[in-house]
């Protein structure tokens, strides 16, 4: 069985997330199979309750959250209604309506969200995006590798607005665009971290008012690369979040059920996990303090990452002949655990990111 063992779970987490974590386990074959399962319970305490939560809350509240939700399943998780990488834009950047339409939207109809920046020959090269805003205020462009954008009813998309840096902009898309017959989305074929629901999304020619635009009240600096920044920043802790959890429920279901792994090794993973768990809180408080120093969460998003795949491909070496097969939820947590690598930035870009930081003498103690 795969459910949780809440008394080994209680080593790690408190007692606000394990029944939540649990909940989430339960679900989690079945969203494999179908990501959209969860919506059956739009109106179930804990769907409501990561709602409410994420809306307002700290980097270092989001990262606990997610890790212990990912603790639960990870691919539960991403397919849950959720204001995510958008609802810290709309934080940022959003005026009191946008920000007062958005959450009320995602809280009134238990929906999910899309953040919309990575496009096919860019990649998430937000500086130098080919999606642009014409002089008719009519968007055109890709976006894809971005999780839920064929299926959530709103979200926030990243364009060009001009030439340079300060021509980044970013864009609330509604309900009513999405059905505007100018936008087409389509959910990707993948392996792991199904929930996600990977997509692609074209915009040709699509309408996009003025009210729609974010950060309108800011100057080109503040709502461009600042805001993006700023956005990133704060959410990558909660990346590593994810990672961590699973690596530690893949450890803890092992422990219980799996003879044939050293206790030794388990204990290893044990003591690493502790230790960037450790460090990714305290990297996620250092962002909440200053959002834009950003260098010592890319390392530490790196270093989970890392971490976390060596967990995993040390518990599958482990395991003897077909003995995976008898574990469908750890074969499922297996193929998920390399997903992480390819969520806000991969490890070249933040090794990048943490030589910038080392010269900016973002490290000095």
């Amino acid at each position: 069985m795969f459910e949780i063992n809440k008394e080994l779970a209680s080593k790690t987490y408190t007692n606000e997330w394990i029944e939540f974590a649990a909940w989430y386990r339960s679900l989690a074959l079945e969203t494999a199979q179908n990501p959209d399962a969860i919506l059956k319970f739009s109106d179930h305490k804990y769907v409501q309750k990561r709602i409410e939560i994420e809306t307002f809350c700290s980097a270092v509240k989001r990262a606990q959250m997610l890790e212990a939700l990912s603790y639960g399943d990870p691919g539960v998780l991403l397919s849950a209604p959720g204001s995510s990488l958008s609802g810290v834009l709309l934080n940022e950047i959003g005026s009191p309506q946008q920000k007062e339409y958005f959450f009320n939207y995602i809280k009134d109809n238990a929906c999910r969200s899309f953040f919309a920046v990575t496009e096919p020959e860019k990649g998430s090269d937000a500086a130098n995006m080919a999606a642009s805003l014409n002089a008719d205020m009519q968007l055109s462009g890709e976006k894809m590798l971005f999780g839920n954008g064929a299926v959530a009813p709103i979200g926030t998309v990243l364009f060009k607005q001009g030439s340079g840096m300060l021509g980044m902009c970013a864009a609330m898309i509604t309900p009513e665009l999405l059905s505007s017959g100018s936008i087409k989305r389509v959910v990707l074929p993948t392996y792991g971290l199904r929930g996600a629901q990977i997509s692609y999304m074209h915009f040709e020619n699509t309408p996009i008012d003025e009210s729609l635009l974010l950060g309108q009240h800011l100057s080109p600096v503040e709502r461009g690369m600042m805001s993006m920044l700023k956005t990133f920043h704060r959410y990558r802790p909660g990346v590593s979040a994810l990672a961590i959890g699973q690596a530690q429920a893949m450890v803890d279901y092992v422990r219980l059920n799996c003879n044939s792994v050293s206790v030794n090794l388990l204990n290893k993973y044990d003591h690493q996990l502790a230790i960037v768990r450790e460090q990714n809180l305290s990297a996620a408080a250092q962002v909440d303090i200053e959002p834009l120093k950003g260098a010592v969460v890319s390392l530490i998003k790196a270093k989970a990452t890392s971490i976390c795949e060596e967990i995993s491909q040390g518990i599958l070496s482990s395991l003897q002949g077909g003995q995976l097969l008898e574990h469908p939820w750890l074969m499922k947590s297996a193929a998920d655990m390399y997903g992480y690598e390819y969520m806000e930035g991969t490890t070249h870009i933040h090794h990048l990111n943490v030589d910038s930081g080392l010269k900016r003498n973002e490290f000095a103690l």
